[in-house]
């Protein structure tokens, strides 16, 4: 029954053929809606790789090798399309500008199997702008010279799509995510990517969810912060996994990854290596704001940076903690904080992982913390170098608790390239370490070492080079005759993964 059969029949009462009103009109109301059901989704199969003036009806009512990429994208009209490709498209070259659609999905056939590119210039326009309030998919495509922008009010998901050589002169050189809704980006890989205001590669900045799985970000640069990837204050909670951030640049802050909000950072299995930023901190990894950051299993090595050779993390509130477990941080360098950095913290835990080859600069080679209540459980801290505090250094109202930890072996830079034995110093008021069942070398005048038990004092733990043998990450094995050897705790300590 048609919407106009339907108010003829329902529309009129009785003899006089007054119109319905009140609570009728109400119910009126309702049955003509459920009359008209929302318009099906639809998919459209783009079978011609050229551009031109878009056409609709060219893949509506469509002639065999008619239907192009801008003539299916003004075809789907309704949120919820999707856009396929016919077999033999492998490669579209756009020469009428960006192509703008709703929130409709579109399905390449592996990001090896097509490409598509303009003649424009990088960075001229998005490739594609989407924007609606469906659930939205892209994948299976190469994308180069210009990113794309997805403004979507639901989750979008980018699945085994490439993006590489494409400019903004705004935030997220290869995508930008923006609206409310989980963000999923899987099996993608984005290099050589630039963002002028932030965010070499990619930038969301929606209210909802962010995973980033099993992807890669390779040399992608920016102007202000975040080399790869930079994730807003709006961001609930923040997931990277299996992923891999190598050769990014920033001027400022996170030469790799920038995350700027108050909810739950997790970064497992992950490399961070070689980012860089030029007047920032943290060259791998810049957690500011407040929340629960929590590392697992990842390299953060090789990184530089003013300020957190590795990692910064904290900011002026004391309303975050930080967990690192079974990771390794190496050869970072920064004049301040070589391998981490960390500030205004309720707790941080640094367990079963390994903090080795950084340069601090003028002041903490390994590690330097401010104002952090610190726990260093089944931890290697060795061979690091500074001017002053080779392996750890902490000041203001810092607390700190070690077990089953090595903290020896690390170097402070003094006048004339002379080198000591430097491991810990504190600046201003003089903190405690307890240890128990622990191995720790030189300290400065005012650090208070109180032994709970076990605790041995020696600059040479005995410890071999890194190298892979058999956990998540490099670790360092124990020599012959360490002191080490037998010496921990009968029961470590409780961390995560523990």
């Amino acid at each position: 029954m048609s919407s106009s059969s339907l108010l003829r029949k329902v529309g009129v009462a009785g003899s006089a053929g007054s119109l319905v009103t009140g609570s009728a009109a109400a119910l009126l109301a309702a049955l003509v809606a459920s009359a008209a059901p929302a318009a099906a989704a639809t998919t459209f199969v783009v079978d011609d790789a050229s551009d031109g003036p878009a056409n609709a009806a060219d893949c509506t009512t469509p002639v065999a090798g008619s239907c192009s990429l801008r003539d299916a994208a003004l075809a789907a009209a309704t949120d919820g399309d999707t856009i396929t490709f016919a077999a033999g498209i492998s490669s579209i070259t756009l020469t009428n500008g960006m192509i703008s659609l709703g929130a409709v999905n579109i399905i390449g056939p592996g990001s090896g199997s097509l490409s598509i590119t303009t003649t424009a210039a990088a960075g001229s326009y998005d490739i594609f702008n989407l924007a609606g309030s469906s659930d939205v998919t892209v994948s299976g495509l190469k994308i180069t010279k210009n990113r794309i922008e997805a403004n979507i009010t639901g989750k979008f998901t980018l699945d085994d799509v490439v993006i590489e050589d494409s400019r903004a002169s705004n935030s997220g050189g290869a995508l930008y995510a923006g609206g409310t809704g989980e963000t999923v980006i899987t099996n993608s890989h984005f290099n050589r990517n630039f963002g002028s205001r932030s965010a070499g590669a990619v930038y969301v900045g929606k209210s909802g969810t962010v995973t980033i799985s099993d992807s890669t970000f390779d040399t992608n640069s920016t102007d202000a912060g975040g080399g790869a990837v930079v994730l807003y204050s709006q961001v609930v909670d923040f997931t990277l996994e299996r992923s891999t951030l190598t050769g990014n640049t920033a001027k400022n802050d996170g030469g790799a990854l920038y995350f700027v909000g108050s909810g739950a950072v997790t970064i497992a299995d992950s490399t961070l290596d070689g980012n860089h930023t030029t007047t920032g901190r943290g060259g791998g990894a810049r957690l500011g704001g407040g929340g629960s950051w929590t590392i697992t299993r990842t390299s953060i090595i090789n990184n530089t940076a003013v300020y957190g050779g590795g990692l910064a993390a904290g900011g002026s509130v004391s309303d975050s903690t930080l967990s690192i477990v079974s990771s390794l941080i190496a050869g970072n360098s920064s004049q301040g904080g070589g391998g981490i950095t960390m500030r205004h913290m309720s707790d941080a835990t640094i367990a079963d992982s390994t903090i080795t080859g950084n340069d601090g600069g003028s002041a903490a080679g390994g590690l330097y913390a401010d104002s952090v209540d610190l726990r260093l459980l089944q931890t290697t801290i060795t061979d690091n170098i500074a001017d002053s505090g080779g392996g750890v250094t902490l000041t203001g109202p810092s607390t700190a608790f070690m077990s089953g930890t090595i903290l020896a072996g690390n170097i402070g830079r003094r006048a004339g390239g002379v080198r000591v034995a430097d491991d810990i110093v504190a600046l201003g008021a003089g903190p405690t370490f307890n240890s128990t069942h622990s191995i720790i070398g030189t300290v400065g005048a005012d650090v208070t070492i109180i032994d709970d038990a076990g605790t041995i004092r020696t600059d040479a733990p005995g410890v071999a080079a890194l190298a892979d043998n058999g956990g998540p990450t490099r670790t360092m094995a124990l020599l012959s005759g360490s002191p080490a050897i037998d010496a921990g705790p009968a029961t470590a300590a409780p961390f995560p993964g523990n």
